[in-house]
């Protein structure tokens, strides 16, 4: 079966879903409805460490991916998400090289990186793992995603791109747009010129380049602007039903 990371080297055209309330059986509809993978928020998110591993587990009984979007990138927080069972990680506000070879070193064992073991976690299967065999999967399959959206970042996103470990770069647009002085115009040219060096970078470091889509036009549109993942909001799908579902049902009653 190939896996998800195997699919990132790829390149694949993937789409997955920010889960940010922490409903496992959201999780659960999102696997059902075939999204490629989900992401776990825990930045803009509630959802602490114990309800992040339920949640991992409602996307296990789906059978689909489940990243977190963790709020920083500090060892002890890589930890607690992989050793929590999470398919990989996307790291926030990632602005060079150096950081994102921290980020790899802690999410991988030895000899690729430093992470430390404990077979007794849901990883491990609870101890009922072979340490071999958690450890091979682990470096094996184990998603890292550097997240680009600080002005800071633009100057280095070729070394970001090139980091043993990282499977990707996930372009924010939102905050890139603050960041570069020109809040919410994602249209912006400097905040297009931003995208298309990320683009470039990953595609020559043979990475996928990530970014957000709110619908399948703009997923169409990022796959033709070189970005082969795209991340839908399942805040934003749920609402943008919720409003055509209602506009619908009113107009309805007007014209009764």
């Amino acid at each position: 079966m190939t896996t998800l990371k195997q699919r990132f080297a790829a390149r694949d055209n993937l789409v997955g879903c920010f889960m940010t309330m922490p409903s496992p059986a959201l999780v659960e509809v999102a696997g059902f409805a075939g999204f490629d993978f989900v992401v776990l928020d825990a930045e803009h998110g509630v959802a602490g460490v114990e309800t992040l591993e339920h949640l991992m587990r409602a996307a296990a009984s789906a059978s689909v991916p489940a990243l977190v979007r963790t709020v920083g990138d500090s060892p002890g927080e890589v930890l607690r998400v992989l050793d929590a069972g999470a398919s990989g990680l996307l790291v926030p506000h990632v602005v060079n090289g150096e950081q994102a070879s921290r980020i790899t070193r802690g999410a991988y064992y030895p000899p690729l990186g430093v992470r430390g073991f404990s077979g007794a976690t849901r990883a491990g299967r609870h101890g009922f793992l072979p340490m071999l065999e958690h450890v091979r999967r682990a470096n094996d399959e184990v998603v890292v995603i550097a997240q680009v959206e600080d002005v800071e970042a633009l100057d280095h996103v070729a070394g970001i791109a090139e980091t043993p470990g990282v499977d990707g770069i996930f372009l924010g647009p939102g905050d890139l747009s603050m960041s570069l002085g020109h809040p919410g115009e994602l249209s912006h040219p400097d905040v297009l010129a931003a995208a298309r060096n990320v683009a470039e970078a990953c595609r020559a470091a043979g990475i996928s380049a990530a970014t957000f889509a709110r619908d399948a036009a703009e997923v169409r549109s990022t796959r033709d602007n070189g970005f082969p993942v795209s991340i839908m909001s399942s805040v934003t799908v749920i609402s943008s039903a919720f409003r055509s579902l209602t506009a619908s049902v009113r107009a309805l009653e007007e014209g009764a």
